[in-house]
């Protein structure tokens, strides 16, 4: 595959449960927020390059790599992802940047917006509460949607497919 996205991928690859604190904090800086995802529960905060209170499903401030399956940290330039099928498993991983886009970047990316399941009137401030009654938080206040990227590359034919997306940002109610 060529093109874009791959001008963007700056690594991926496979890494143990044991190694892949440290690959996070390797590949990732401070100022992102985290999105990751546990056998028993999601928690999303803001990431200082490293784990630490309140990451509500970390037992004992720590992080519990035995239970991730998946975790996103991400900002406007840039993606770190690593995920798994099931615990004991590697995992695999991928680090996207594009903090410098092309000019013509429009035919090899396509943004759109995902919006959040909340329920508006039980939501309040960073806390929401889903349409059918679960409830969760963001690092961020009155969000209604993801803005999430979509890279697409082009076959022999000209036939374009999607090859991956990212993250890009946690779009504030009444921002466009």
């Amino acid at each position: 595959m060529m093109g874009y996205y791959r001008d963007c991928l700056e690594g991926n690859g496979a890494v143990s449960q044991d190694a892949v604190l440290e690959l996070i904090q390797a590949n990732t800086g401070d100022g992102a927020i985290a999105l990751a995802l546990y056998t028993a529960g999601v928690s999303c905060f803001l990431w200082k390059g490293h784990f630490e209170p309140p990451c509500e499903i970390d037992q004992d401030d720590t992080f519990d790599a035995a239970h991730l399956l998946e975790i996103r940290i991400f900002d406007r330039q840039g993606e770190f992802h690593a995920c798994r099928g099931a615990m004991g498993e590697d995992f695999s991983w991928r680090s996207i940047r594009d903090d410098e886009l092309r000019t013509d970047f429009q035919s090899d990316c396509l943004d759109e917006r995902q919006y959040l399941d909340r329920d508006s009137k039980k939501s309040f401030g960073d806390k929401y509460a889903s349409t059918n009654g679960g409830f969760y938080s963001l690092p961020v206040e009155n969000a209604d949607s993801l803005l999430i990227r979509n890279y697409i590359e082009y076959d022999g034919d000209g036939l374009a497919s999607v090859v991956d997306y990212r993250i890009v940002d946690i779009v504030v109610e009444g921002d466009r």
